[in-house]
Order: C-alpha cells, then sequence, then structure tokens
C-alpha cells in the first residue's frame, strides 16, 4: 500500500509539456547547445527528455536553462498584461 502524502517529482517531460504544445523549449535548448560550441543533434535534445535528463547532463542544463527563460518570459509577459489592464 502507497502512502498517499508521497508525492514524485515531475519528469522534465512533464514540465515541458506543461508549457503547451508546441512551446519550443527543446528549440531554443538546441540553439543554446550550438552557441555554446555543443554538436548535439536536435534528436539527441529529444532523446534527453524522453530519459528524463539522464542521458546527457549537459543537455538537461540547457533544457533547464530554456525552461527557466520561458517560464520567466511569460511571468514578464503576465505582469506587463495586469499593468495595462489597470
Amino acid at each position: 500500500m502507497q502512502d498517499e502524502t508521497t508525492t514524485t517529482a515531475p519528469t522534465l517531460a512533464d514540465m515541458i509539456s506543461a508549457l503547451g504544445e508546441r512551446n519550443g523549449i527543446a528549440g531554443a535548448a538546441h540553439k543554446a547547445l550550438k552557441a555554446a560550441g555543443h554538436t548535439f543533434s536536435l534528436r539527441s535534445v529529444y532523446n534527453c527528455i524522453e530519459r528524463n535528463g539522464e542521458s546527457n547532463a549537459t543537455i538537461a542544463v540547457a533544457l533547464f536553462d530554456a525552461l527557466d527563460n520561458e517560464k520567466k518570459q511569460r511571468a514578464e509577459l503576465a505582469a506587463r498584461r495586469a499593468a495595462a489592464t489597470l
């Protein structure tokens, strides 16, 4: 019997899909990796997402950075939208 109070951490795929369809996180991470001089394919980025970041730490960090940037951008947009409606 499992304790109902325990929760599991969301997977990388869960965090990305929570932003909605076609959110561009994988593409943003891939672009950041290329800018940093890495030669990972976009498929490698998707594989890392499917494996919850365990297949490649460098790609996982880029994905988390892309997630953070997207969340900040959305929060800023929401704040601007709220300020405009006042």
